[in-house]
């Protein structure tokens, strides 16, 4: 049993994989493209709104998580004079192993939540980040729990 009382069986190999994807549905024309899209940094590099959505699987005997998908609506630049601001609105659920009894208590079959967030740059090499979310618990008798919460990115 592992610390945090989630078993699972000890193997010489497993697997994960994932999917993910970001689609524009309005982009704004009057805005000033950038230089180039960096595709995997998860920030939208276009003024605009868009979809995006996640579903990642992974091997039933050695991880305590069958899938996970997740989906919601972001963007860029949604104030005037604003545009490096970003937002996002998204939902998630993670199918969990067949329930069973644990340390904290049993193993629901599913987990989930919600979340929000809005990023402002405070300077050239900080954002400012404020966050929210509803996050259900995988735990029987464990109380579903809200974060509310605020990080600064700096980088170098």
């Amino acid at each position: 049993m592992t610390p945090s009382g989630v078993t699972a069986e000890r193997e010489s190999t497993s697997w994960a994989a994932y999917w993910t994807g970001w689609q524009y549905l309005v982009i704004d024309a009057n805005a000033k493209e950038p230089d180039s899209i960096q595709a995997g940094d998860a920030h939208p590099d276009l003024e605009g709104l868009g979809v995006f959505a996640r579903l990642g699987i992974a091997d039933e005997d050695t991880n305590p998580i069958e899938w996970a998908g997740s989906v919601g609506l972001g963007g860029r630049g949604p104030i005037d004079g604003r545009p490096d601001d970003c937002w996002g609105l998204g939902v998630f659920t993670n199918a969990l192993e067949e329930p069973e009894t644990t340390v904290i208590g049993a193993l629901e079959d599913r987990s989930g939540g919600v979340e929000a967030f809005y990023s402002v740059p405070v300077a050239p090499s900080a954002v400012l980040t404020a966050d929210v979310q509803w996050l259900e618990s995988a735990f029987d008798g464990v109380d579903d729990a809200l974060l509310i919460g605020l990080r600064l990115n700096l980088t170098l």
